[in-house]
């Protein structure tokens, strides 16, 4: 399995730590870095190149004008922004595209939820999955909790709906962090048998970097994506605590992941 860890276009100094710290690749964020000027994603090109660290991974995708599920669902929009978005993903080397966008995603008020499915649905199939094909992108629905949006909210949610559409290039996403506030045991991560394309980790204690020391317990997580053959990324999606060291936290959080993996 792969570990990487989350990092912001302009962040250079945490791509440089990622990569001392041993890290196999960063994730950016996609709706941010998809618009930004030719000379910032030069310059964070730069920073992998000089690092010697790759980009394979994108969250974010959607920025959070634009809209899903309400009526102002625009195909041409949509489609204008996955074009230029997925150019410049894979000019990157990326190759999962994370769907969270919990504003764009949310079901507006008093909007009908089975709409919103419908509108999902059409996303998917007419835009995620024959775009990502054309771009080699593999686009990851990413359960959030209900705290950040209103639909997917599990792993088990996720996992219904992607198997439901059967596309070769839209598929799910585990993230622990989620799971914990959801209260979704670790062991649904076997439900996205198959379709499981990525995975998030956090400590639920403060979203910070996950430890050995953390009072929560991974194991069942681990042991369900062993359960299920998966051998893809991980990515540590989360905040370092205030005062301390990046480099010994992240370089310490990378010894405890491949330990369970």
């Amino acid at each position: 399995m792969k570990i990487g860890c989350t990092v912001g276009y302009k962040d250079m100094e945490k791509i440089a730590v990622c990569a001392k710290a041993g890290y196999d690749y960063v994730e950016v964020a996609l709706n941010k870095f998809a618009v930004c000027t030719d000379e910032e994603y030069n310059a964070f090109r730069n920073a992998l190149s000089e690092n010697n660290i790759p980009c394979e991974a994108a969250n974010c995708l959607f920025p959070g004008e634009i809209l899903l599920c309400d009526d102002s669902f625009d195909g041409k929009v949509i489609e204008e922004y996955l074009e230029k978005a997925f150019a410049r993903a894979k000019d990157t080397g990326i190759e999962v595209v994370v769907f969270g966008s919990g504003k764009s995603r949310t079901i507006a008020e008093g909007f009908p939820r089975e709409k919103a499915l419908e509108q999902l649905e059409l996303l998917c199939r007419e835009y995620l999955d024959p775009i990502g094909a054309k771009y080699g992108i593999t686009v990851v629905i990413e359960p959030l909790n209900k705290g950040e949006c209103n639909i997917f909210n599990t792993v088990e949610e996720s996992a219904l709906f992607v198997n439901k559409l059967g596309l070769a290039n839209v598929k799910c996403l585990a993230d622990t962090y989620h799971m914990d506030i959801e209260k979704e045991p670790y062991t649904n991560v076997k439900l996205a048998k198959g379709i499981l394309c990525h995975t998030h980790i956090a400590n639920p204690d403060g979203r910070v970097v996950p430890q050995k020391t953390d009072a929560n317990d991974y194991t069942d997580f681990f042991k369900s994506l062993e359960d299920i053959g998966y051998t893809g990324r991980l990515s540590v999606e989360a905040g370092i605590p205030k005062d301390s060291s990046m480099l010994d936290v992240l370089s310490s959080s990378l010894v405890f992941l491949k330990s369970m993996c």
